[in-house]
């Protein structure tokens, strides 16, 4: 059974290029929050297991449970962003389930740090201009003195740019970029660094 773990956990992310899982995101059709159901049903169903939604979302939950057992502060990095913030409004514009994001946020002690806007609360998600839009209206900004920095090119650099915003991309392996265009922006390794430019 373990190497066989081992192969549906290594398959998990091809799912993306086997079907039209990713295409159905990029085209509206597929909704993010969706998205991890669908892929944990199509990777399974590859080895006759067939899921409900009712045993994606207990397979969730668990797996949500393990990593916030993983997640602790950086220090480092939360001195960083406290410093920041003294000069600069700092936001947090993120997709996903409210409760999950807001514990994430609290075990890495930045929940204080940073206005939060989760897709759940406001009912848009990235990568739609208006999500973009809504922070910036709400936070009284323009969109060329804001700076979104974000590790996808999909959901956050491109519709960032489209609406007159400079962006800087966090250069991380991300699925739904794996087949996008280069990126010739600002971009940085890790976020430590945002601190010297």
């Amino acid at each position: 059974m373990h190497n066989s773990w081992n192969e549906v956990i290594k398959n998990y992310p091809k799912i993306d290029e086997l079907n039209e899982l990713v295409e159905k995101i990029h085209s509206g059709q597929l909704k993010i929050i969706d998205l991890r159901n669908e892929r944990l049903i199509a990777t399974l169903a590859d080895y006759n297991v067939k899921l409900t939604k009712e045993d994606c979302d207990y397979y969730y939950k668990k797996q949500f449970e393990f990593i916030l057992s993983a997640i602790a502060p950086n220090e480092e990095l939360n001195s960083i962003l406290e410093e920041l913030s003294h000069n600069y409004k700092l936001i947090i514009l993120t997709n996903g389930k409210s409760y999950e994001q807001r514990e994430k946020l609290k075990r890495l002690q930045l929940e204080n740090l940073f206005k939060v806007y989760i897709s759940e609360e406001v009912r848009i998600s990235k990568p739609k201009p208006q999500a973009f839009l809504n922070v910036l209206e709400n936070e009284g900004l323009k969109a060329e003195e804001t700076v979104m920095i974000g590790d996808s090119l999909f959901h956050d650099i491109e519709p960032a740019k489209k609406i007159g915003m400079s962006t800087c991309l966090v250069n991380r392996k991300w699925h739904f970029d794996d087949k996008r265009k280069e990126y010739n922006g600002y971009k940085v390794n890790n976020v430590e660094v945002l601190s010297l430019i």
